[in-house]
């Protein structure tokens, strides 16, 4: 035990230590905001005020989508669902509409074959459906801002070998992407990331030629947000910087290059939130930053939880519990008897 405690008190003391480094890092950057540049900064400023705007007359479209998955012994069972939140704007509060409903009935997605790309299959079939119903929606709604809950480009997680057998419909996923950011033309495209652990941003930093050994080192062992909670402030946010570097082109081609991120701090008690963006143009990345941040910053609205109030209702309605799933099978089984396909794995049923 006494031996466990030691552990225990050298872990927090080294948490600590880090977290003080960190703030003295973020001082230093913050004395330095002013002229600060770097490779793939797309503004001056390390930091930049954030203007709250009058929401009224705006339209915020917000969508998030629901998985529920299983896994069983012939089969790999899984209900998606999408929905659009609409949010317009009037005199001290917002109307409220929904696409395709308020509650639309999910998707069954049953593959008969499961593999271990099974999860790559279904997280394409539902990154397909939120964008789809996302196109739509805009069209219906014409908004001013469309928020997607995650990124605006296909998770890495998503992306199959060049073997793979679900090449195809990671293929229909990137048409999906683009006709995305074809669809953007009189609306601005952003994507918030509620928990990001990314380092880009640090990358970024740390290839500065005022910054020391040190302090390089220090940001190579850092993720964005660890530096940002020190650096910025409620209402500010970062610099806008390019998403990724060829990689990204590599997989979207030309539009990759109209990928851009930045982090602000939307709500007092919470961490910053990153936010990733499209722009055409290279030279408009500043003043898309600027109209974007100034929207999400006016549609947060709580004091510790810096989420948008729109992406939050959309992540409300497209929920699907994690038993979902267990029902549908249960009321297949119904119809056809406890199939072998239907039966549980066997480490679900052991008895001890």
């Amino acid at each position: 035990m006494d031996d466990f405690l030691s552990r225990l008190s050298s872990a927090a003391e080294g948490i600590r230590n880090a977290e003080e480094k960190r703030k003295a890092l973020a001082e230093f950057l913050k004395e330095k905001s002013e002229g600060f540049s770097a490779a793939d900064i797309m503004e001056k400023n390390l930091i930049h005020m954030v203007r709250p705007q009058y929401l009224s007359g705006k339209k915020i479209l917000a969508v998030d989508g629901g998985l529920s998955q299983h896994s069983y012994q012939g089969i790999e069972l899984a209900l998606l669902r999408a929905v659009a939140v609409l949010f317009r704007y009037g005199n001290g509060k917002a109307e409220v509409a929904y696409h395709p409903s308020a509650e639309p009935r999910p998707e069954i997605i049953l593959l008969s074959d499961p593999s271990e790309e099974s999860g790559l299959d279904i997280g394409n079939e539902r990154q397909q459906l939120e964008i789809g119903t996302a196109i739509s929606a805009a069209k219906k709604f014409a908004p001013d801002l469309l928020l997607m809950d995650g990124m605006i480009v296909p998770h890495i997680n998503d992306i199959p070998k060049a073997e793979s057998e679900s090449r195809e419909r990671f293929a229909r996923t990137l048409k999906s992407f683009n006709d995305l950011y074809g669809a953007c033309l009189h609306f601005l495209l952003a994507g918030c990331v509620e928990d990001s652990r990314g380092k880009r941003l640090c990358g970024i930093l740390s290839k500065n030629g005022a910054l020391g050994k040190e302090q390089k080192e220090l940001l190579s062992a850092s993720s964005d947000t660890s530096i940002l909670h020190y650096l910025l402030g409620c209402g500010e946010r970062t610099c806008a910087f390019r998403f990724s570097g060829d990689n990204l082109t590599n997989i979207l081609g030309e539009e990759g290059k109209n990928i851009y991120s930045f982090y602000m701090r939307t709500a007092k008690f919470d961490r910053p939130l990153r936010v990733d963006f499209y722009c055409k143009t290279p030279e408009q990345t500043a003043a898309s930053a600027d109209k974007i941040s100034s929207l999400i910053l006016s549609s947060c609205c709580h004091d510790s939880y810096g989420f948008p109030a729109p992406l939050t209702e959309a992540d409300f309605r497209a929920r699907l519990s994690e038993s979902d799933a267990e029902k549908l099978r249960d009321r297949i089984a119904d119809k056809v008897g406890m199939l072998p396909s239907l039966m549980k794995l066997r480490r679900e049923l052991r008895p001890f």
